[in-house]
C-alpha cells in the first residue's frame, strides 16, 4: 500500500515536471521589449489574421520598459525569426514581417516590439534605406539592457 502511494506521488510530481509550465523568466517564449508597458486587451496574437500564438507574462522594469512573453504555438514555432517586429493594434498584439528572410529565434530571445501600429511604421520609416531588421534587433537588446537596469 506504501508503495502504491509513492507510485502515484511519483507519477503526480513527473507529470507536473512534464506539463509544460511556462517559466515567469521567459526561458519558455520569446521576449518581446516595448519602451512603454503597451494596452493589450487580450492574450492571443496574430500574425495575418491567424492566432499564433499567446502572451504568457508582462513584466515592467527600469523606466517602465516592458517585456512580454510570447509564446508561439508549435506550428508557428518555425516561423520566428528575426525577421519579424509586434506592434499593438486595437488591444491585439500583431506581428509584421520586415524582410523576408532571417535567422531563427530560440527560447530567451528578445524581440522587438511596439505599442501601436503608428509608432512600428514611424519606425519603418526611419529605417527605410537601411537594414530595418537589424536596427530592430538593436533596438530590442537597447530596450532589454534598460529592463534590466
Amino acid at each position: 500500500m506504501k508503495f502504491g502511494r509513492l507510485a502515484i506521488l511519483g507519477a503526480f510530481l513527473g507529470l507536473i515536471m512534464i506539463s509544460g509550465c511556462v517559466h515567469p523568466d521567459g526561458k519558455d517564449g520569446i521576449g518581446i521589449m516595448f519602451d512603454k508597458q503597451p494596452l493589450l486587451l487580450e492574450d492571443t496574437v496574430y500574425f495575418n489574421g491567424a492566432a499564433v500564438g499567446k502572451v504568457t507574462d508582462m513584466q515592467v522594469g527600469k523606466a517602465n520598459v516592458t517585456r512580454v512573453n510570447f509564446l508561439p504555438d508549435d506550428q508557428f514555432r518555425n516561423q520566428v525569426a528575426d525577421n519579424l517586429v509586434f506592434y499593438v493594434s486595437n488591444g491585439r498584439l500583431q506581428i509584421a514581417k520586415i524582410r523576408n528572410f532571417g535567422d531563427r529565434l530560440e527560447n530567451g530571445d528578445v524581440m522587438c516590439g511596439f505599442s501601436s501600429r503608428s509608432a512600428f511604421y514611424w519606425f519603418r520609416l526611419k529605417h527605410a534605406l537601411g537594414d530595418t531588421a537589424m536596427a530592430a534587433a538593436e533596438r530590442a537588446a537597447f530596450l532589454a539592457g534598460q529592463f534590466q537596469g
